[in-house]
C-alpha cells in the first residue's frame, strides 16, 4: 500500500467518526465565543478618554544621536 492510500484511508475514516465531528465543531465555537467575548471586553474597557489596553508603540524607543558636527542629521 503507498502511503496516499494509507492517508486516504485514515482521513475517510476520521471524517466519519462523529466524536472527532463533535469535537471539531466544539472547538470552532470555543474559539468563535473567545473571541466575540474578548472583543466586547475590550470595547466595554476602552474609553473616549484615550484609555487603551492594547499594545502602542508610541514612546517604545527613543534613540537620541549626539552629533555636534551635524554630519547624520542635515537641519535645513
Amino acid at each position: 500500500m503507498s502511503s496516499w492510500t494509507i492517508t486516504k484511508w485514515e482521513l475517510k475514516n476520521t471524517l466519519h467518526n462523529r466524536k472527532f465531528i463533535l469535537i471539531f465543531f466544539l472547538q470552532l465555537v470555543v474559539l468563535l465565543m473567545m473571541v466575540l467575548f474578548f472583543s466586547s471586553f475590550m470595547e466595554g474597557i476602552e474609553s473616549d478618554e484615550g484609555i487603551s489596553l492594547t499594545p502602542s508603540l508610541n514612546q517604545f524607543a527613543s534613540l537620541d544621536i549626539y552629533d555636534p558636527q551635524n554630519i547624520l542629521i542635515q537641519m535645513k
